[in-house]
């Protein structure tokens, strides 16, 4: 999806043109928080600060939760490294709920610092979008007089010639001009598939070994392993003395599967990444890395334990077709390789991943500390 509808009278192509040679994240989120500002609430009027508030919350699960790098020139990592030096903020709720967040657990002075923060984005974004609609007019001014050119071309364009430009400024607000403000919110799907499309090629270009971009960019939803839990409970059933990798103690009923490589860098339910453990376990580790020097050896025994134990399981031989696509094998031929092997390849897989999240900012060498109920 890399191009925009035409429509008659407006200048597409230099919309177009706002994303060639984008260094930067900025304007791609500033077009979509516009998208949604039109979508709920209809105005042709909005307030920049609520755009700069859009652009966070959107932000925030593919910097705090995926990790991803958004440029060397980026700030909304700053922004987000302070936020979470202030306070905790919950992954399980809405990311709509940040800002909620923000207001009721931060003091005066560090909200007013990170407000102060977040405004710093309007130095930049609001005018810089708008630029490529006036290139000629703005070539070889000073970088520092580029802003105030901007908003009187586009205040002028408004008057004269509102098609030439989606908005103009007033005070701490954009306008849009009707013209835009009706093909915007035609073609609301559309413009947000070209965005997003610009967008993960942005993204892939800065996290170049990073697996699921497309699926970074939003809030994680929710997932189905019925078939994983079945078969990771049929498992123990079968092997009631089996335990977990990480505690050493039995397991129970009370089980939880644990992404071995956490899911918020790989973002699929593989099974050969899972490894059933207790919930409390599950909820110590997070969505670190583990120790490899401790578990990878157990957790790779563990996977050729379960791959033997649930081949004649017909009813359940499901959860292993994703050993076929690590191994590029079927299960017959896979089930005739030694137990050497079979760990080789998960190992192979495993290591080189890891290393690669944990240079993406995930914690690694994660250790289980016994706790004392209390």
């Amino acid at each position: 999806m890399n191009i925009l509808p035409y429509e008659n009278n407006l200048p597409i192509d230099r919309l177009t043109a706002v994303f060639n040679e984008t260094t930067n994240s900025y304007k791609f989120y500033w077009l979509l928080a516009i998208l949604d500002e039109i979508k709920e609430n209809g105005s042709e009027i909005i307030l920049m600060q609520d755009l700069y508030r859009r652009i966070l919350e959107d932000v925030w699960y593919p910097i705090n939760y995926y990790q991803l790098s958004f440029g060397k020139s980026d700030r909304f990592k700053q922004i987000s490294d302070f936020i979470n030096s202030q306070i905790t903020v919950d992954y399980g709720v809405s990311s709509k709920k940040l800002f909620q967040q923000i207001d009721n657990e931060m003091n005066i002075n560090a909200k007013t610092e990170c407000f102060q923060k977040i405004n710093e984005l309007a130095r930049w974004v609001p005018y810089r979008f708008i630029r490529p609609f006036f290139a000629n007019e703005t070539r070889g001014i000073k970088d520092s007089l580029v802003n105030n050119e901007l908003i009187q071309l586009a205040y002028d364009s408004s008057v004269r010639q509102p098609e030439y430009c989606p908005y103009y400024f007033r005070g701490n607000e954009i306008v849009l001009n009707k013209i835009w403000f009706q093909y915007l919110l035609k073609n609301i799907g559309l413009i947000k598939g070209f965005t997003y499309w610009y967008l993960i090629k942005f993204l892939q270009k800065n996290n170049p070994n990073v697996p699921g971009i497309a699926e970074k960019i939003f809030k994680p939803t929710q997932r189905n392993l019925r078939k994983n839990i079945e078969g990771w409970r049929k498992f123990i059933e079968l092997c009631p003395e089996q335990k977990c990798i990480y505690s050493g103690l039995k397991l129970s009923s009370d089980l939880s599967l644990d992404h071995f490589i956490p899911w918020s860098f790989t973002t699929n339910d593989l099974n050969w990444n899972l490894v059933t453990v207790s919930k409390r376990v599950n909820s110590m580790k997070g969505n670190r890395l583990p120790n490899l020097n401790l578990y990878l050896e157990p957790f790779a025994d563990l996977q050729y334990t379960f791959f033997k134990t649930m081949l004649p399981q017909n009813n359940l031989k499901i959860v292993l077709e994703d050993y076929c696509l690590l191994f590029n094998q079927n299960l017959s031929e896979i089930n005739q390789l030694s137990k050497d092997l079979f760990k080789q390849r998960i190992i192979q897989t495993i290591f080189p991943t890891e290393q690669i999240a944990s240079n993406m900012g995930f914690i690694r060498n994660w250790e289980y500390q016994f706790q004392v109920n209390k």
